[in-house]
C-alpha cells in the first residue's frame, strides 16, 4: 500500500538512481512520480566509476588542499578563530564514520554517547551527531551514499563548519514529515544554514511553515533546484519554489557559463547556479566517488554561506543572500535561466559581504500597457495574452526584470529586454516591473 501524504524528489547525486530517479534526470524525461509523501533525491547518476584509490585520495587531496586555500583566505588572518558554524545536512543520512568528515561533524554538547537516554530531553536517545527523524533516535547510516556525498561537499568549501546530519528517509526517498521535523531540529539545535538536496513536486504546507520559521531565527536555507530539466516557473518544483528571501534555490552548472541539461531553472525562482558535474566528494565505506546534479551544487553555495557567517558571525540572513548573490560571477548563458545570471564566486561574496553593493538600478518607466488594464476570455484559450513593455533601466550589475501583476510575479527576464509577453486571466488588473540587480537591490517603474 502507497503511503499517505506526501513525499519529495531528491536531487541525488552519490549512489545509484532508481529508474524513475534516474529518468528525472535527463533532459526531456518525464518527471517521475513519487509515492505521496515522500521526496525522491534528485540528483543525475554518478558519470565515472570509482577511480583507483591512490588516485583518488591523491585527486581528492589537491582539490580538497586547493578549497582549503579559498577558505582561508576567505576567512582572512585573525587572532581569535571563530566560531564553527552549523550546517545541517537534511537527507538520507550520512556515514559519520567517513574519515573525511572527522572533525567535521556537529556534536550535541548535551547528549553523552551510547548511553541509552535522552540527556538532552528532545524526545531523540543519543543524538550525538545529528538525529533520524524517521525512527526518532541517533542512527543516521546513510544506505544510499547522497547525504555523505552532500556532506563532503560542505567541508570541502569550509573545512571548518560542523555537519549536523539529519536523516529524513531511507535510500532513495526522503519522508517529507521527517524532513519538516529535521528542519526544527535544525533550528532548535543552533544550525545556522540548512542544506536541502532534494525536490518533490507538490507543495507541502508543513514544511513550508517549517522554512519560514527557519528563516525567522536567522536560518539560511539553501536548496537544490532539482534534475528534471525544465523551467521551474512552469511547473513549480520544491522546496526550490518557495518564496522566501532566506531561501537560496541552486542550479547546476558543468562549466561554470552553461547550464548543465540535467538542471531545472527559472528566472523567477532559481537563485544562482554552483558546480554541479563530476563532483568528487565522499560515500560511505571511507569510499570516494564522482557524481553530478544539482544536489551537489547546493551544498557549495551552503559551504560558501559557512564561510561568509564566520567572517562575520552577526551576518544576518538578507545580508548572507545579498553577499552570495552580490559576489556571483555573472555568466551570459545563465542570464535568461536563473535569476542573478551568474555563478557561484567564494571570493566575489566575501568582498561583497565586505563592501555591499546598496545601489539600486536607475529609475526607469512603464510604457504599456495602462497602471491598471483589463483583460477578456480568448475563445479559444482563456487566458489574453499581454504584451507588458518599459524603458530600459542602468545598473552596473543588474540582472533582469520581474513583472508583477496584482501583486504577484508573472514573468522575469534579464537584463537586456525591454517586454515580455505573458498570458493573464479575464478581469481587471493593475501591474508594475521592477528592475533587479544581482546583490538584491530592487528599483520599481514609474508611470
Amino acid at each position: 500500500m502507497r503511503p499517505s501524504g506526501l513525499r519529495s524528489l531528491l536531487p541525488l547525486l552519490a549512489a545509484p538512481l532508481l529508474v524513475a530517479v534516474a529518468a528525472s534526470a535527463c533532459p526531456g524525461a518525464r518527471p517521475a512520480v513519487a509515492p505521496s509523501n515522500r521526496a525522491i533525491l534528485a540528483s543525475a547518476p554518478a558519470r565515472k566509476a570509482p577511480r583507483p584509490a591512490k588516485k583518488k585520495k591523491a585527486h581528492r587531496a589537491v582539490r580538497a588542499e586547493a578549497k582549503q586555500r579559498v577558505a582561508r583566505k576567505a576567512r582572512g588572518t585573525k587572532t581569535t578563530s571563530p566560531a564553527p558554524v552549523v550546517v545541517a545536512v537534511i537527507d538520507g543520512g550520512v556515514d559519520v564514520t567517513h574519515p573525511d568528515l572527522q572533525g567535521h561533524l556537529w556534536v550535541n554538547p548535551a547528549e553523552i554517547p551510547g548511553n541509552g537516554v535522552d540527556d538532552d530531553g528532545d524526545g531523540i536517545v543519543d543524538d550525538v551527531n545529528g538525529a533520524n527523524l524517521v525512527a526518532h533516535d541517533g542512527n543516521v547510516a546513510d544506505e544510499s551514499g547522497h547525504g555523505t556525498h552532500v556532506s563532503g561537499i560542505v567541508a570541502s568549501y569550509d573545512p571548518s563548519a560542523r555537519i549536523m546530519a539529519l536523516k529524513a528517509g531511507h535510500g532513495e526517498w526522503i519522508d517529507i514529515p521527517a524532513a519538516t521535523q529535521a528542519v526544527d531540529y535544525a533550528v532548535a539545535h543552533g544550525a545556522r544554514v540548512l542544506n536541502l538536496s532534494w525536490a518533490f513536486l507538490s507543495s507541502d504546507p508543513g514544511l513550508a511553515q517549517a522554512l519560514a520559521r527557519a528563516e525567522s531565527h536567522g536560518v539560511l536555507v539553501v536548496v537544490a533546484a532539482g534534475n528534471f530539466g525544465f523551467d521551474s516557473s512552469l511547473r513549480p518544483v520544491y522546496p526550490a519554489s518557495y518564496s522566501a528571501e532566506g531561501l537560496v534555490a541552486v542550479a547546476a552548472t558543468c562549466d561554470g557559463q552553461n547550464l548543465a541539461s540535467f538542471s531545472n531553472f527559472s528566472k523567477l525562482g532559481v537563485t544562482l547556479a554552483a558546480p554541479g558535474c563530476d563532483i568528487l566528494s565522499s560515500l560511505p565505506g571511507a569510499a570516494h566517488g564522482v557524481l553530478s546534479g544539482t544536489s551537489m551544487a547546493a551544498p557549495a553555495v551552503a559551504g560558501a554561506a559557512a564561510l561568509l557567517i564566520e567572517r562575520r558571525p552577526g551576518t544576518d540572513v538578507r545580508e548572507l543572500v545579498h553577499a552570495l548573490l552580490g559576489g556571483s560571477r555573472p555568466a551570459p548563458a545563465l542570464a535568461p535561466v536563473v535569476s542573478t545570471g551568474a555563478t557561484l564566486d567564494v571570493q566575489g561574496a566575501v568582498q561583497a559581504l565586505e563592501t555591499p553593493d546598496t545601489t539600486a538600478p536607475a529609475a526607469f518607466s512603464r510604457l504599456s500597457p495602462a497602471t491598471s488594464f483589463s483583460t477578456e476570455r480568448d475563445p479559444s484559450y482563456y487566458y489574453q495574452q499581454v504584451r507588458f513593455s518599459w524603458s530600459p533601466s542602468a545598473d552596473p550589475a543588474l540582472a533582469g526584470y520581474r513583472v508583477i501583476v496584482d501583486g504577484s510575479a508573472l514573468a522575469a527576464v534579464d537584463a537586456g529586454a525591454t517586454s515580455v509577453t505573458a498570458k493573464v486571466a479575464p478581469g481587471a488588473h493593475a501591474w508594475s516591473v521592477v528592475a533587479y540587480d544581482r546583490s538584491g537591490n530592487e528599483t520599481t517603474a514609474t508611470p
